[in-house]
């Protein structure tokens, strides 16, 4: 009975293993269509995808956000201790404002007292008691002392010469003996005239008696006495007329040394003013250099940030980073990029740059968009590195905020060599992996 049982069961498993096998076995036409055609359009739509989304070719590099008048640092340039502060934190000021003194042996007062006198000085005659008035000789100026004594030594020359004028005394003094000698040949010549008239008077009355003597009118005595006063008058005559031919020999040498003279003064006096004018460069040179060695002042105007300086005679070391000078006008907004060279090649001007700035966080504010305007010729010595330009047209990101600027920003960028999609960029492997 029991076995019986058991082969029915096992004959009713048997009937339903066949059915579900006849079940399984035959497939839906709908699920066959459906299945197929959804399995194309993923496909499908994977191929759209890699053909859409940008995966772009680009170099990273570093970059500083700032305008094309970029802040200026201002070093000390000398060590010692800072003798003068003349600004402080946040203060508005203009191009040349002084910054700071920095320890020196000469007496910033004088030296500046100094420089304005210069700044309002016209080369001109004065009495010599007027020139100390003007530039006292006590005046502490250190390196500049010894080009100041050469400049007083040298005006004191021009204004002796100028005063005594020897030239011109000695042309004066050729004037006064031409004058003379003009007023000697003037009376010379009616002399010569009336001597002349006589002469001719004379020689009338000898042509006459040397007739009657010939005649035997007169005697010899009286024609001799005749001959005798005709040459007389004559030699006189003839003395006068070389005096005259002296004189104007000796006016013409008066003049030729009043000429001369006159040469050498302009000479002279040009040599004393361009040696004067020689050392006033000197000197104004001797100032330049002491303010640029001791003296901080601002190149531009804008607003002073202070580093390290705290108080008056604070020790400073060259190189010291005194002082910072942002500028007041916000110009074009510019990046500088420091590139490696490596992969250098790829990047050209007009490529986009994606900039990331440290100040704001990508994740949270997006990034900022430029564009490469130049590229450094050669790359930087000993850092083989090149020097990028990017001209940023606004702080706008990707994510529709603005970003507040501040000078110097610095942040990642990433420089777009070339734009891929991710298709693209398979192919690329692929093309590399059967080359």
């Amino acid at each position: 009975m029991a076995e019986h049982r058991i082969n029915e069961i096992v004959d009713d498993i048997n009937e339903r293993s066949d059915d579900v096998r006849d079940i399984l076995g035959l497939l839906p036409s709908w699920l066959v269509r459906w299945g197929t055609s959804i399995v194309f359009v993923i496909f499908g739509l994977i191929i759209v995808g890699v053909s859409i989304f940008r995966y772009d070719d680009v170099i990273n590099a570093r970059i500083i956000v700032t305008t094309s008048t970029p802040p200026v640092h201002l070093k000390a340039k000398t060590t010692g201790k800072l003798n003068n502060i003349f600004v402080k934190p946040n203060e508005q000021i203009e191009n040349g404002h002084l910054l700071a003194e920095i320890e020196n042996n000469a007496d910033f007062e004088d030296v500046y007292y100094l420089k304005k006198k210069l700044n309002n000085l016209q080369l001109e005659i004065m009495p010599i008691d007027s020139l100390e008035l003007i530039f006292p000789t006590n005046l502490k100026l250190g390196e500049v002392q010894e080009p100041y004594t050469n400049f007083i030594s040298q005006y004191q020359n021009f204004l002796l010469y100028s005063e005594l004028d020897p030239k011109k005394k000695e042309i004066n003094a050729f004037s006064k003996q031409i004058s003379e000698q003009l007023n000697q040949l003037r009376v010379l010549k009616k002399r010569q005239a009336l001597f002349e008239e006589e002469l001719n008077i004379s020689e009338v009355n000898y042509k006459r008696n040397k007739d009657l003597f010939e005649k035997g009118i007169i005697s010899r005595v009286e024609y001799e006495n005749e001959q005798r006063s005709f040459l007389a008058d004559k030699q006189q005559y003839e003395s006068i007329t070389s005096t005259i031919s002296e004189i104007n020999v000796s006016i013409a040498r008066v003049q030729s040394n009043k000429i001369q003279s006159r040469i050498e003064d302009t000479e002279f006096s040009k040599n004393y003013y361009q040696t004067l004018l020689s050392s006033l460069q000197s000197l104004d040179n001797s100032i330049d250099r002491w303010e640029q060695t001791n003296i901080l002042k601002s190149p531009i105007d804008g607003k002073v940030t202070l580093f390290d300086v705290w108080n008056k005679y604070q020790n400073t070391e060259v190189g010291d980073v005194l002082f910072t000078i942002v500028p007041q006008k916000i110009d074009s907004l510019l990046g500088r990029v420091i590139m490696p060279v490596l992969n250098s090649g790829k990047v050209k001007k007009g490529q986009e740059v994606i900039i990331k700035l440290d100040n704001y966080p990508y994740a949270e504010w997006g990034s900022i968009k430029g564009e490469i305007v130049n590229i450094s010729e050669v790359p930087k010595q000993d850092e083989d590195v090149y020097s990028i330009q990017v001209y940023i047209e606004s702080l706008e990101t990707s994510f529709g905020k603005t970003l507040e600027f501040k000078q110097e920003m610095k942040g990642s960028a990433e420089i777009v060599t070339e734009e891929l999609t991710l298709l693209e960029r398979i192919f690329y492997q692929f093309r590399e992996i059967f080359r």
